[in-house]
């Protein structure tokens, strides 16, 4: 006996196109099916690592203030909080990665940091006092920095390559967690540099206030478990160098910022620190460069920053001497617009450099 295929189906079957409206309502049935889903497993992942047990006693403010303070009050005089996170924020190519060395070499050699602020060395460890979580590195570039940087207690130093292993550091995860907690646990210290990669491996959006404020408390929760007192946390900059790129997140829950700039992209460009938050700050201050040290220079006003962006300006007409619009000027020089404008200016007032709205910038005897 032969049975043909779809025997029971008439031969002319109609297929109804789906409602619209019924197919989207499902879809966002689903999608709202997914997002409880996702915020229950958060809400027990939560709870299985809460450690309620770990929160200080109820204690009055009348014996707080009697027990004795035995910690300092600063890391690093007038910068650094003893206790406290610091975000660094850097500009491309102004000196992150050699403000880290610098930072690591007055954590555990003491003295001077930037060739100002005293600095109180990181007590010893049974392991290293200092670890750095390096997100970006090779291992000879990262070797070749800190043997420039001239530290000498290196055996106080760990730094713990992680470029392309960012997956594996998810410390959000309980369970990686304590595995990280066991292998790297008992330093003072920990930086983590820079906080850019390890988002993008755990697949959260820097731009996200959720998603940072996130990961940066988680971060705090981690550091307390390793046993640590302070951390640092290094990012790049976004908004023309002068603030951290992506959520503003990264400028807040922190005792301070650092801001390091950089004006002009030749390599000599000058480079400036400003700092802000629980401190008393700093205004942008220029800094010296010398192989790997950095150091102060001293506060700089914007009447003297224009200065010296002046002496820039009259040395690039010198060289070219040809009529240069601002806008060419100003891409040689490098700097702020309202910077270069004000030394246009000055220089104009003081009849060290001619203007013509035809032919721009000129020098005095460019018109004899």
């Amino acid at each position: 006996m032969t049975v043909e295929p779809f025997a029971d189906f008439p031969e002319s079957a109609e297929f109804k196109e789906p409602d619209p409206a019924v197919a989207r309502e499902r879809m966002v049935i689903n999608e709202m099916e997914r997002m409880q889903i996702r915020e229950e497993a958060r809400r027990r992942i939560a709870a299985e690592s809460s450690t309620v047990s770990e929160l200080p006693a109820l204690s009055t403010l009348a014996d707080r203030l009697a027990a004795p303070r035995t910690r300092p009050r600063w890391r690093i005089q007038d910068m650094w909080p003893a206790g406290g996170r610091i975000n660094l924020v850097g500009a491309p190519k102004a000196g992150k990665t050699t403000m880290t060395t610098n930072v690591v070499r007055a954590l555990v050699d003491g003295g001077q940091f930037l060739g100002k602020y005293t600095t109180e060395a990181v007590p010893d460890c049974e392991g290293p006092a200092v670890v750095v979580f390096d997100f970006e590195m090779t291992e000879d570039m990262l070797l070749d920095w800190y043997e420039d940087a001239g530290i000498t207690n290196t055996h106080k130093v760990e730094t713990v390559l992680l470029n392309g292993l960012g997956s594996g550091f998810d410390f959000t995860n309980p369970a990686v967690r304590a595995e990280l907690v066991n292998r790297y646990g008992g330093a003072h210290t920990y930086i983590l540099d820079p906080v850019g990669p390890l988002l993008a491996s755990l697949g959260l959006d820097e731009n996200s206030n959720s998603d940072v404020q996130r990961l940066l408390t988680a971060w705090d929760e981690f550091v307390r478990e390793l046993g640590g007192q302070e951390s640092m946390v290094t990012m790049h900059a976004g908004h023309n160098g002068e603030r951290a790129r992506g959520a503003s997140a990264f400028l807040g829950s922190c005792s301070a910022v650092w801001t390091l700039m950089r004006e002009g992209e030749e390599p000599g460009a000058p480079r400036f620190l400003k700092t802000m938050g629980r401190i008393e700050g700093m205004p942008k201050t220029r800094l010296a460069v010398q192989g790997r040290t950095l150091t102060i220079l001293g506060h700089l006003t914007p009447e003297k920053i224009a200065d010296a962006k002046g002496e820039q300006i009259l040395d690039y007409l010198a060289t070219v001497c040809v009529w240069q619009g601002r806008d060419r000027i100003r891409s040689k020089v490098g700097g702020s617009q309202p910077t270069v404008t004000q030394a246009l200016r000055e220089l104009v007032d003081s009849e060290q450099v001619l203007h013509d709205n035809k032919k721009g910038y000129g020098l005095p005897h460019w018109s004899s």
